[in-house]
C-alpha cells in the first residue's frame, strides 16, 4: 500500500458520548497507523428518530469517497457512503442501543447485520464470516484516554446492577484508594448492562487508575454474551449469578499485538 493511500473508519457522530463503537473505531485507526497506513476517523451525523433515519441515509449517500482507497464502516448510516473499496462490520452496542430502535434498524439496509460483538460484515448486501474482536477493548480504550496509566496504583470498580453491589464493594474494599461507580439508573431492564457500562465511563473520571474491574450480573444463570471470555491486561470482570455465585474472566496479558492483526484483517 502506498503511503499516500487513505483509509477511513466510519461511524455515526453522537456528541458527548463514548460508545463501544467509538472505542473500536479509535483502536482500529491507531493500529492501522502503527502498520504504516494513513487512517482517519469519519463521523457521520445521524438523526435519532424513526423519521430521521431515511434522511440520515440520504445525507450519507451524498458523501463520495470513491477516491479513497479503503473504507471500513461500523454502523448505520455509513454503509450508504459512496466508495469503491468498502467493508462493513456492525459493532454491538453502537446503533442498536444508542441511536435507533431495533425495529427501525430492521427496515434499513443495516438489517443485514445481526447482534454480536463485531457482527458479520456486509459488502453489496452479502454477509461474510464473523470477525471476532481480541480482548482488552475496555482497558485499552481507557488507557488511550489517559484514565489508566502505569504510574497509578488505584483501582476503578464498576457495578452494573444492584445485585452486584456487595461483590463490587468487597472488591473496592480490598484495594486501598479504589473508586467505585454504581450505574443502576432508570431503564436498566430495557437498556442492558453493556450500554450502561459505556455510559458510566464516558464522562470525566477521578483518575488516573491502574486497572478497571467490572462487576456484571449474569443472564439466566449464564454470562452475558458481551462479557469477554478473556480480559485484557488492565481489566478484570466478575460475573455475579442470581444465587451469588461468581465467575471471573482470566487475563490474556497485553492484547495489542492481536488488535494490530485484527485491524489489518478488516480492510476490504
Amino acid at each position: 500500500m502506498r503511503s499516500s493511500e487513505r483509509t477511513y473508519v466510519a461511524t455515526a457522530f453522537v456528541p458527548f458520548r463514548w460508545r463501544r463503537v467509538d472505542a473500536v473505531a479509535a483502536r482500529l485507526v491507531a493500529e492501522l497507523r502503527n502498520s504504516g497506513i494513513d487512517a482517519e476517523r469519519l463521523r457521520l451525523p445521524v438523526t435519532m428518530t424513526e423519521q430521521g433515519a431515511a434522511g440520515s441515509a440520504a445525507a450519507a449517500s451524498l458523501v463520495n469517497l470513491s477516491w479513497a482507497h479503503n473504507v471500513i464502516c461500523l454502523e448505520f448510516p455509513c454503509l450508504h457512503l459512496v466508495a469503491d473499496r468498502m467493508s462493513a462490520f456492525r459493532v454491538r452496542g453502537g446503533l442498536d442501543d444508542h441511536l435507533l430502535r431495533h425495529d427501525v434498524v430492521a427496515r434499513t439496509p443495516a438489517s443485514r447485520f445481526a447482534p454480536d460483538l463485531v457482527e458479520p460484515g456486509a459488502t453489496a448486501g452479502y454477509s461474510s464470516a464473523p470477525a471476532w474482536m481480541p480482548p482488552g477493548l475496555l482497558s485499552i480504550g481507557l488507557r488511550d484516554r489517559g484514565v489508566i496509566t502505569d504510574a497509578a496504583d488505584r483501582l476503578l470498580v464498576v457495578s452494573l446492577h444492584e445485585s452486584c453491589v456487595p461483590v463490587a464493594q468487597q472488591t473496592a474494599d480490598a484495594a486501598p484508594g479504589a473508586h467505585m461507580i454504581r450505574e443502576h439508573g432508570a431503564g436498566v431492564d430495557i437498556e442492558g448492562p453493556e450500554a450502561r457500562l459505556w455510559r458510566a465511563l464516558e464522562g470525566p473520571l477521578p483518575g488516573p487508575f491502574r486497572a478497571v474491574h467490572v462487576v456484571v450480573p449474569a443472564t439466566d444463570d449464564a454470562a452475558p454474551q458481551w462479557v469477554p471470555e478473556l480480559a485484557g491486561a488492565d481489566e478484570a470482570w466478575t460475573i455475579v449469578g442470581p444465587n451469588g455465585t461468581q465467575c471471573v474472566a482470566d487475563s490474556t496479558g497485553d492484547p495489542r499485538a492481536a488488535w494490530s492483526a485484527f485491524a489489518s484483517g478488516l480492510l476490504p
